[in-house]
């Protein structure tokens, strides 16, 4: 049978052939490279993927540093201030004690002071008691015996 000048079998014989080279290119050329296609794409999707989730951990990791790191300079500057607090406290009493003693010290050098000088003047006074009698005696030409001066 004839179609317009196209015989039926040759029609089929082409269609067999069409269907055939179909299958034989497409299950063997196309399809292993329509899958590597596929695993490409699955594979840069996939490290994209990875590549997101290791920069969301990366993320999580550096905030949770920065966390801890904010609570070690909370915990650092809490201890500096009890550190200072402490030093102030030992330096307060430090300075009391040492301006307790200067104080003691300085009564006491007054004490000394005072007693040396009342020493002094009751030794002077007895000095110008003997005195006063030596130049009284020189004076009117006597000489007292047994006053000497020291």
């Amino acid at each position: 049978m004839e179609i317009k000048g196209i015989y039926y079998i040759h029609l089929l014989l082409s269609a067999g052939i069409f269907v055939a080279l179909w299958k034989i290119v497409g299950e063997g050329m196309m399809k292993p490279f329509f899958d590597m296609l596929a695993e490409r794409e699955q594979k840069t999707v996939g490290d994209e993927k990875k590549a997101q989730k290791t920069l969301e951990l990366s993320a999580q990791v550096a905030a949770d540093i920065d966390s801890e790191l904010l609570e070690a300079r909370v915990e650092g500057v809490k201890l500096r201030e009890e550190q200072l607090a402490a030093a102030r406290g030992e330096v307060a009493k430090v300075t009391d004690k040492a301006s307790k003693e200067a104080e003691a010290t300085l009564t006491a050098g007054r004490q000394e002071i005072g007693t040396v000088a009342s020493k002094a003047r009751s030794d002077l006074e007895k000095e110008i008691d003997g005195l006063a009698e030596v130049l009284v005696s020189r004076v009117l030409g006597k000489e007292s015996v047994g006053k000497t001066v020291h």
